[in-house]
This record gives structure tokens, C-alpha cells and sequence, in this order.
């Protein structure tokens, strides 16, 4: 979004920061929060507020590739332990992750007032 077309409708826009992990040889305790981080500098530069963040797991790509549970360089191998079978208990899931849902849906309602 471009300043030069800006107008009422784009002025302090706000939104749920979206996902994403620090850069390479960053802790996420010094990235999050921090100027920057991808979503902040963007968000900076397009005047969007950010009301919050939420963190959660899903699954990799490595979860149903089909070498996920040998191949030594995936996600699974380096997250599990080498030799991890793949199991439904094992794949992240929004469903298992309740206080993440608790929340977007907290953010949803401090969001959903400001847009009316």
C-alpha cells in the first residue's frame, strides 16, 4: 500500500500480528517485540497498529511429505529425535493448542469494536 494513495479508509490500519519466527542466530525473545521484525517494519511503514500476536504450531511440510520420519535434515528429526514416528498425537494442531485459540478469539473481540 502505497503513502502516496492513502486516504481515510487506509489511515491506522489495525490488525492481529501474524506468525513468524526470528532470523537466523536471533533469540525470539529479542526479536519479538522488536523494531526489527519483519511484520513490525511493515506494519510500521503501512501505519497499521498491531493490538497483539498470537503463537502457535503447525504442522511442517516434513509431517506428509513422506520422508518426514527419516529424512535427517527435516523438521521432524530435528524438533523429535531421530527414528520419531509420524502419529496424529504427534502432528501440531490448532485443536490441542486451546489457549492460543483463547487468544486470536480475545484479539478478535478487542479488534471487532475499533472496525465498526
Amino acid at each position: 500500500m502505497s503513502h502516496e494513495h492513502e486516504d481515510e479508509s487506509t489511515r491506522n490500519l489495525l490488525q492481529p500480528t501474524p506468525g513468524g519466527g526470528p532470523p537466523t542466530g536471533s533469540s525470539r525473545k529479542s526479536w519479538r517485540g522488536s523494531r526489527d521484525s519483519p511484520n513490525e517494519k511493515f506494519f510500521a511503514y503501512n501505519r497499521i497498529e498491531p493490538i497483539g500476536s498470537v503463537t502457535a504450531k503447525g504442522p511442517a511440510s516434513c509431517f506428509n511429505c513422506g520422508n518426514g520420519e527419516t529424512c535427517k535434515a527435516g523438521a521432524i528429526h530435528m524438533a523429535y529425535g531421530p527414528g520419531t514416528k509420524i502419529t496424529g498425537e504427534l502432528i501440531p494442531d490448532l485443536s490441542k493448542q486451546p489457549e492460543s485459540l483463547d487468544m486470536a478469539r480475545a484479539l478478535g473481540r478487542k479488534l471487532t469494536p475499533r472496525h465498526r
